[in-house]
């Protein structure tokens, strides 16, 4: 996802992703992950670890601490 300014394509989208994705963390994840004008989020809905879920711009993963609590990378 790129950044989006209209609000009732945003709201759209939350509501598609409601159920898979928690609201707040997505919410925190975008505006991290398009703040700067090329940015983009990008959403694994099926990751291996929880720690995997959210990438900014395909490169840095967006780890939130609820994620890091059941991380499994290391848990083999």
């Amino acid at each position: 996802m790129f950044k989006n300014k209209q609000k009732d394509a945003m709201k759209k989208i939350k509501d598609e992703l409601a159920g898979a994705i928690d609201e707040d963390e997505f919410e925190q994840a975008y505006l991290f992950a398009t703040e700067k004008k090329h940015d983009n989020l990008t959403i694994t809905f099926n990751p291996d670890c929880p720690t995997k879920r959210f990438r900014k711009n395909l490169n840095q993963f967006i780890i939130f601490e609820s994620a890091e609590k059941e991380c499994m990378c290391h848990k083999k």
